[in-house]
C-alpha cells in the first residue's frame, strides 16, 4: 500500500495533461505515490500523452473507459486505487513542487479522514491571478495549523466566521478507507458534483485538519466545465436542481434544531443563488420549481434578499407574459 493515489480524470486535456503531470512528478516522494489517470473516453491524444507517461514512470498507469463524465471516472479511480489517501486533481490544474512533503508532513502518524488546504487560480499560461480571487479558495474561518477538528467542529466554524464553505474535491485529500465505509461517492451523470459531495464528506469526518497554504493551483481557461456552451446550461441547471434540495433536506434530516443548520442552509443559498443567476434560470423555466420561500428565509446578506426579490420579479413578469 501506499501512502497516497492520486486520482486524474482526462477528458480531451492533450494539452495540459502533461503540465499536470510535470507539476506531480516534481514533488519529492512521488516515487512512492500512485498516479491513476482515468482517460474518460477522450477523442483528442489525451490517452497518448497518458499512456506515453506510464511507460517512462512504474507508479503511473492509465485506465480507459468509455465517456461518462468526471463522477464516474472519479469513482473508477476510487476503486483501483491503493493508497491510504486519495486526492482527486484535474487534468488541467497543477500542484506545487512541495505538495507532497507538507501532506505527507501534516498525515504523519495520525489517522485523519480528511486533510484540507488552499489554492490559487491561474490563467492559461500559468501565472497566478491575484486580485479579487486571492482567497477564493481558503478557508479564511480556520485559524489553528494542523489542529485536529470534527467535521462538524470544522465546518460549523468556518460558516460561523466567514458564512461560506468553498465546495471543491481537488481541495483535500481524503482516507480512502473512511470514504469507501460511507459509501462517500460521486453522483453519476451530475454536474457541479463537488456542491454535493464536498459537504456530506466533511460533515461526516471523524478528523479534518487544514493546512493555511497554497498547494494547488486551479487554471481558470476558457471551454471548462466550469463555463459551459448555451446549448447545454440546461444539464448543468438539472443537476443544480437536485443538488440544492438534498443538501437542505439531508441536513434537516441530519441537524435539525442544532444551531450549525441555519449555517449550513445560508451557505447553500448563497451558492444556489450564484448558479441560479450564473445560469439564467429564469431563462429556462426554472422558476416555478424553486422554492423562493426557502430561499428568502435562509438569506442573511442583503445581496442575497435582493436577489431573492430579482426572482419573484421576474417570476411576475414570466407570469404575465405568459
Amino acid at each position: 500500500m501506499v501512502d497516497l493515489s492520486v486520482v486524474i480524470p482526462a477528458y480531451n486535456v492533450e494539452k495540459y495533461l502533461a503540465a499536470c503531470l510535470d507539476s506531480l512528478l516534481a514533488n519529492e516522494g512521488v516515487n512512492d505515490t500512485e498516479i491513476i489517470i482515468v482517460n474518460d473516453g477522450s477523442t483528442d491524444n489525451t490517452l497518448s500523452v497518458a499512456e506515453e507517461y506510464s511507460k517512462k514512470y512504474r507508479n503511473i498507469r492509465v485506465i480507459s473507459r468509455d465517456n461518462g463524465g468526471p463522477s464516474a471516472a472519479r469513482n473508477l479511480g476510487l476503486n483501483e486505487a491503493t493508497g491510504k489517501y486519495v486526492f482527486f486533481c484535474d487534468a488541467d490544474d497543477l500542484v506545487v513542487n512541495r505538495f507532497l512533503s507538507i501532506l505527507y508532513r501534516s498525515i504523519e502518524k495520525r489517522e485523519i479522514d480528511v486533510v484540507l488546504w488552499c489554492a490559487d487560480i491561474i490563467d492559461e499560461s500559468g501565472k497566478v491571478i491575484k486580485g479579487k480571487y486571492r482567497d477564493y479558495f481558503c478557508y479564511k474561518g480556520i485559524n489553528e495549523k494542523s489542529r485536529v477538528y470534527s467535521g462538524y467542529d470544522f465546518m460549523k466554524k468556518q460558516l460561523s466566521s466567514c458564512g461560506d464553505f468553498p465546495s471543491v474535491i481537488w481541495l483535500g485529500a481524503y482516507s480512502r478507507e473512511y470514504l469507501l465505509q460511507k459509501n462517500l461517492r460521486f453522483k453519476d451523470g451530475m454536474h457541479h458534483e463537488d456542491d454535493l459531495w464536498v459537504p456530506q464528506v466533511v460533515l461526516n469526518a471523524k478528523s479534518v485538519i487544514y493546512i493555511p497554504e497554497s498547494l494547488y493551483k486551479y487554471r481558470l481557461r476558457s471551454g471548462s466545465l466550469s463555463k459551459p456552451i448555451c446549448s447545454k446550461k440546461t444539464a448543468y441547471i438539472d443537476s443544480l436542481q437536485f443538488i440544492y434540495p438534498y443538501l437542505y433536506k439531508y441536513c434537516e434530516d441530519r441537524f435539525e434544531g442544532d444551531s450549525i443548520l441555519p449555517l449550513l442552509k445560508s451557505s447553500f443559498t448563497r451558492k444556489y443563488l450564484h448558479w441560479i443567476f450564473y445560469y439564467s434560470f429564469y431563462r429556462y423555466g426554472y422558476l416555478d420549481s424553486i422554492d423562493i420561500r426557502m430561499l428568502w428565509n435562509t438569506s442573511y446578506r442583503l445581496r442575497d434578499k435582493i436577489r431573492v426579490l430579482l426572482l419573484c420579479i421576474l417570476g411576475r413578469i414570466g407570469n404575465y407574459h405568459e
